[in-house]
């Protein structure tokens, strides 16, 4: 179907004929699927051909053993000689067969409607291109419809069209100069002329002939000189209407140049702005990378500031501590150095034999005893 209705797009007869054979296709493949059939076993036998056992729920038919070695052992061929099968046709095939008659019927409709679009079109060709033709697509009336909107023209078919108006409008002005001057003429002029004509008859009713001859030469002369003025009047309103063209052109012209040039400023504006932006931005991420490179940098300095510190810290509170150490021990040995000695003094002194003066003395030293009230 997505072959058939796809193509239909460009060419209906490209359609048609994959509808056609998408049909034909759906068609043979359900021919093929209609003598399908499958086998199934009878009697409630299952594959290995041995009926299943109705005992109680209690009771278990086979051990894990049995089960594991007939999974094991494949069938052979008497097991196989022992099925009976029937004949039967399986689900698959008939969801088959529905969806082949399902798209038989739409690739059906999907044929008529080619064939109707075909006989409608005519031959089996690909749809032509409107014509752009503007004297062909103008109706007859000289008025557009709604729905339809003319290209604006270009300057050289203006130009063109107005040098053939102009052209047209010279001839006509030489078959039938009255006719012209008269259209030309406005509706006050017009007027004028007539109350004029009307007060002449006037006059030559009242007048002998020959003052009316005399006024009708006078009036032929007035006609030649009205009609030569109405002709240099045509002229320079031609002169001026083309003046006025040519000045609407050269204003146009110059609004162009003027929008033209108002675009460009414009956008070598937003450019200019653009590449402002970008380098305002280019700038500050400079400014942001160098801001964090310094932070980095008084970082570090700090972190390293102050690890000397600690480290010189820890190494003056080292040194004071083996000062203290070994003050401690330079202490310890002196006063040992000094015990020794006063021992030495005493055994010595102990050691040397006692005058009678040193056992006075010694007698005298003696703590004196307290006398008990």
């Amino acid at each position: 179907m997505l072959m058939a209705t796809k193509p239909a797009h460009a060419s209906p007869k490209l359609g048609f004929i994959l509808a056609a054979v998408a049909m034909f296709c759906s068609m043979g493949s359900g021919c093929f699927l209609l003598p399908i059939k499958a086998i199934e076993p009878a009697n409630g036998m299952n594959t290995t051909g041995i009926p299943p056992k109705k005992g109680g729920k209690g009771k278990k038919s086979d051990t894990t053993e049995e089960r594991a070695k007939r999974s094991d052992d494949p069938p052979t061929a008497a097991d196989y000689q022992n099925l009976d099968f029937v004949d039967s046709t399986p689900p698959s095939v008939f969801m088959l067969l529905i969806s082949g008659v399902l798209s038989f019927c739409i690739l059906g409709i999907l044929l008529v409607i080619f064939l109707m679009k075909v006989k409608s079109g005519g031959e089996f060709t690909q749809p032509k291109k409107p014509q752009s033709n503007r004297e062909d697509d103008r109706p007859r009336s000289g008025r557009r419809p709604p729905d339809r909107v003319p290209p604006p023209p270009r300057d050289d078919s203006r130009r063109r069209e107005e040098d053939d108006r102009r052209r047209r409008e010279d001839k006509s002005r030489e078959r039938s100069p009255r006719r012209k001057n008269e259209k030309s003429r406005s509706g006050h002029d017009r007027d004028r002329d007539r109350d004029r004509d009307h007060s002449r008859r006037e006059n030559e009713k009242s007048r002998s002939p020959r003052q009316s001859q005399q006024k009708s030469l006078e009036r032929r002369r007035d006609d030649r000189d009205r009609s030569r003025s109405d002709k240099d009047r045509d002229r320079s309103r031609s002169r001026k209407e083309r003046e006025d063209r040519e000045r609407k052109r050269s204003r146009k012209a110059r609004e162009d140049r003027e929008r033209e040039r108002s675009r460009k400023e414009r956008e070598d504006r937003s450019r200019k702005e653009r590449e402002d932006r970008e380098r305002e931005r280019s700038s500050k991420e400079r400014e942001e990378r160098s801001r964090k490179e310094r932070e980095d940098r008084s970082r570090k300095e700090r972190e390293d500031r102050s690890r000397k510190e600690r480290e010189e810290r820890s190494r003056k509170d080292r040194e004071d501590r083996e000062r203290d150490r070994s003050r401690k021990e330079r202490e310890d040995r002196d006063r040992d150095k000094s015990r020794s000695e006063d021992r030495k003094r005493t055994r010595s002194r102990q050691d040397r034999p006692k005058s009678r003066q040193d056992r006075s003395r010694s007698i005298e030293d003696r703590p004196r005893s307290r006398s008990r009230h």
